[in-house]
């Protein structure tokens, strides 16, 4: 199923964002650049932070840090699912002549939703399911990784907000549903006083 034409607001959000980014001083279209890459070696950061302070919290506790990038991986298939269904050609390819700060990816790697933005969106609330006090750092992260994607000129706004939005509710759906089981994993595989 290919969509004909994403949604005008889109479009125009994303002309004006891309606009800017080319009048943006040459530090600001390279940190853009880099957002994605930021955004994988954070989360992985992320990931790690939250194991380890959950190892002194008790057996629930690990068991949702350690459900944590399952849960993202989770997201982030049903994202790349999808994008197979939709088949939403990227603004890159289809807007035509669109100067951007990152290579058009190829044919074929569609632009509905965001797997950036499922990361981005996934990893803060499993993050805020782990350690609510991450708040004030995780989601202003999430929001402007997620950001950069469009800055970059690969997403439409939509694809970002959808992949967000993906991302934020698989991902505690997953953690929770996953709790009780992974904790009697770990209960049985932690020796016996």
């Amino acid at each position: 199923m290919t969509i004909a034409a994403p949604p005008e607001p889109s479009v125009e959000g994303y002309q004006a964002i891309v606009g800017l980014t080319q009048e943006a001083p040459a530090w600001v279209r390279a940190a853009i650049a880099a957002g994605s890459l930021a955004l994988i070696i954070g989360s992985i950061a992320v990931f790690i932070a939250v194991i380890w302070r959950a190892r002194g919290k008790g057996m629930p506790a690990m068991a949702l840090a350690v459900l944590a990038p399952v849960a993202t991986t989770v997201a982030y298939v049903i994202a790349e699912t999808v994008k197979v269904l939709v088949e939403e050609e990227r603004p890159c390819r289809a807007l035509g002549n669109v100067m951007t700060i990152s290579a058009c990816p190829p044919s074929g790697d569609w632009s509905f939703p965001s797997n950036h933005a499922v990361v981005a969106g996934a990893v803060a609330v499993a993050a805020l399911v782990v350690w609510r006090r991450l708040a004030a750092v995780v989601v202003p992260l999430a929001l402007l990784g997620a950001f950069t994607r469009i800055a970059s000129g690969v997403h439409y706004p939509h694809d970002v907000l959808a992949g967000l939005l993906i991302g934020a509710v698989v991902t505690p759906v997953v953690m929770l549903a996953g709790t009780y089981l992974v904790t009697e994993l770990i209960r049985r595989r932690r020796p016996q006083p």
